[in-house]
């Protein structure tokens, strides 16, 4: 149901063990975005049921949209702006299981300074 490596079955896909936006924005299934994304899937989204619902979500949804991704290059860059967060993110946290504490604390300094500044406003 939920394939951890090879191919999944969309052109999108290319081999990149079903994280098929991030292959066709990055181009190739071999670049170190994808397989971070890949190992953030695998030891923390597929191991719980919400987790694995997402991923099912993921899989159901994506195909499509990464086939469209891949024939246009204005698309391919926005969208590696796009993961370039949840890449960082997800890089953090599987450096350091202590980056889940940080990212958390993080995300919630910014939205607690969102608010301040739209208070001032």
């Amino acid at each position: 149901m939920f394939p951890s490596s090879g191919g999944g079955g969309s052109s999108g896909d290319g081999g990149g063990g079903g994280c098929f936006i991030a292959t066709s924005a990055y181009g190739s299934p071999l670049k170190e975005e994808v397989s971070v994304l890949r190992e953030f899937r695998d030891r923390y989204l597929l191991t719980h049921l919400p987790g694995r619902f997402l991923v099912e979500v993921y899989y159901t949804l994506s195909p499509p949209l990464a086939d469209i991704i891949a024939r246009h290059e204005s698309l391919k860059a926005l969208t590696r702006g796009v993961l370039y967060p949840v890449v960082g993110a997800s890089r953090c946290l599987l450096k350091s299981p202590a980056g889940f504490a940080l990212l958390g604390g993080s995300l919630f300094l910014l939205v607690g300074l969102l608010l301040v500044r739209r208070k001032d406003e």
